[in-house]
């Protein structure tokens, strides 16, 4: 499989109707360049580690098996949450959307 590059300038995903509870439609796009570069850069390390295959993508399922989500180990509330609002029907998860996921958390805290 041929693994996914990385784009540091697009995500396919509309922040605020993942916030309103609306799906992402292919047409849409979030700015990547609105995260911090070196929150990027962190992610796609922790992205790296858990794509133990190298396919550019990750279970959504082995995330929540693995994170623990009521903010005693340092996760922000809601991370599961937000990841999985972002996770396509085939439960895998590309770069992009994870980044998406990570930043729509960010948001739904800062409300």
């Amino acid at each position: 499989m041929l693994r996914q590059k990385t784009s540091t300038s697009m995500l396919a995903l509309n922040t605020s109707d993942a916030l309103n509870g609306n799906s992402p439609s292919q047409g849409q796009s979030l700015d990547m360049d609105a995260l911090p570069k070196q929150f990027v850069l962190s992610m796609k390390k922790l992205f790296d580690i858990l794509d133990d295959k190298q396919s550019g993508y990750v279970r959504y399922v082995d995330i929540e098996k693995g994170w623990q989500d009521d903010g005693s180990k340092g996760l922000p509330r809601g991370v599961l949450d937000s990841l999985r609002r972002v996770t396509p029907s085939c439960g895998l998860l590309s770069f992009e959307r994870f980044c998406a996921g990570l930043k729509l958390c960010l948001l739904r805290n800062q409300q």
